[in-house]
């Protein structure tokens, strides 16, 4: 209750109270200059502004805690609209922001529409503080049919059914405040023209909870991904269940990594970087420990797997300079307690045209380590690698299947997404998803979680897209 809404009250109480006052005055006037007097008739006289002093006192009092009421609701119903912040309309014809503020007023008792009670809610109000047009506000209106009061020609200030009525106001005013969100999907085309991240189709996708955003747009056709939240530098159209649009931009929180790249000993020439089908491609079968001779030092062009293979112990990096890690139709896969990196990198050469990504028909199915130098990294695509044919990739069916946790790093490139990921077998619920544009096409079929990241060793992206509300006096 504002300052100004108490005395409003005050005055109105002033008013009633003023008509009692003066026919009190007029009748104990008369009957003391009369010559003599019936008390029995100057108490009958009596009553009626003694009715209105009752009145008074029952029903201004009543007209306060109403309004008490009435103001915890509007300034819990305004916290709620600000929270959800969705101006899709909804099938009532009210945008969502409205249908979650009405929701909570009526469970304080005020619901719009019913027993002489209005609840409005609005955006884009100057906020009193200063901080421009993106205040919510929430204005609950309800009439209070007068009694006692009438005795003494009090007649409120608006009417029920023709009849004088109390009508009562209670307004609240909240303005969002941005607060970190965890992303499990990050866009980094800082390009305006562009949708960093592109949704056709009908795609599955299970987020736990966590956020997408895009440096340059974002677009959804009629799914949402699931994200609690949708932002974007540009515009946020349909991504996220809240949406954000002109948020500040994300930086590349994982670039630094790539200092961590060991040095390229397989010199600068065609030759050096043997490609499939080859038979001078590194072929890997069977199991593997992090001190593994192929697991400490880079390995020169495509990689083949020729059977199943499995990092038993340690936390493994199998860096691969100019070539593809094709896993043919077998698992490549970590022991409970082991953990996998596998890092793409290498020079630009002439005449080589390597691909820097995972191919095949079988299975990805490994848990990135939780500590130490890579720590929270599965796939880390060298940011320094040139854009173009030799990052961007399609990943679609299961080919390979993508069992992952940790983070899965594509910087450069331009990524259409049809497959599925799920989280891998020994790991933890934390996938994170960073490319240069995403597209989802199809039914995709997404399990991206940021819940347990901190156990898997990865400090998740962070934009500031997510809103909490904070009243505005």
């Amino acid at each position: 209750m504002t300052n100004r809404d108490v005395m409003q009250l005050h005055k109105q109480s002033k008013m009633a109270w003023g008509a009692v006052a003066a026919q009190l005055k007029g009748l104990l006037l008369g009957y003391w200059r009369g010559s003599r007097g019936n008390v029995a008739v100057t108490m009958a006289l009596l009553i009626v502004p003694l009715a209105g002093a009752v009145g008074l006192a029952g029903e201004g009092s009543s007209w306060l805690l109403v309004h008490r009421s009435m103001q915890h609701a509007a300034d819990s119903a305004v916290i709620a609209a600000v929270t959800n912040g969705s101006t899709t309309v909804g099938a009532n014809g009210d945008p969502l922001y409205t249908t979650e503020a009405r929701a909570v007023a009526s469970s304080y008792g005020y619901v719009n529409g019913a027993n002489n009670t209005t609840v409005n809610v609005t955006d884009g109000v100057a906020c009193p503080d200063g901080a421009g047009n993106v205040c919510y506000k929430v204005t609950i209106r309800k009439k209070v049919s007068l009694g006692l009061l009438q005795l003494v020609g009090y007649n409120g200030d608006d009417t029920v059914g023709g009849a004088p009525a109390q009508l009562i106001v209670a307004k609240a005013l909240s303005r969002p405040m941005p607060s970190p969100s965890p992303l499990c999907i990050l866009a980094l085309d800082a390009n305006s023209g562009d949708s960093g991240i592109l949704v056709n189709g009908g795609p599955k996708s299970q987020l736990g909870g966590c956020s997408v955003f895009s440096n340059s747009n974002a677009t959804c056709h009629g799914h949402d991904l699931g994200a609690l939240y949708g932002g974007a530098v540009g515009s946020d159209d349909g991504c996220g269940i809240t949406e954000t649009s002109s948020a500040p931009a994300v930086a590349d929180p994982y670039v630094s990594l790539a200092s961590n790249i060991l040095a390229n000993p397989c010199g600068s020439t065609a030759s050096a970087f043997p490609q499939e089908p080859s038979a001078a491609v590194t072929k890997l079968n069977g199991s593997y420990t992090s001190g593994s001779t192929n697991f400490t030092q880079p390995i020169c062009g495509d990689v083949q797997l020729t059977g199943n293979v499995n990092i038993t112990s340690g936390n493994a990096v199998l860096t691969i300079e100019n070539g593809q890690l094709d896993v043919g139709n077998y698992t490549i896969s970590t022991a409970p307690g082991a953990g996998l990196t596998v890092v793409f990198t290498g020079p630009t050469v002439s005449g080589l045209s390597p691909s820097h990504f995972i191919t095949g028909g079988g299975t990805i199915d490994f848990n990135a380590p939780s500590s130490g130098t890579w720590s929270g990294v599965s796939i880390y695509q060298d940011p320094n690698l040139p854009s173009g044919p030799g990052v961007d990739f399609s990943y679609h069916g299961n080919s390979p299947t993508w069992n992952l946790s940790g983070l899965a790093y594509f910087p450069k490139a331009n990524l259409t997404f049809k497959g599925a990921v799920s989280k891998s077998s020994n790991g933890y619920n934390c996938f994170v998803l960073v490319t240069y544009t995403l597209t989802f096409d199809g039914t995709a079929d997404l399990f991206a979680n940021t819940g347990q990241c901190s156990s898997a060793g990865l400090n998740v992206p962070l934009a500031t897209i997510g809103t909490r509300a904070g009243l505005v006096s």
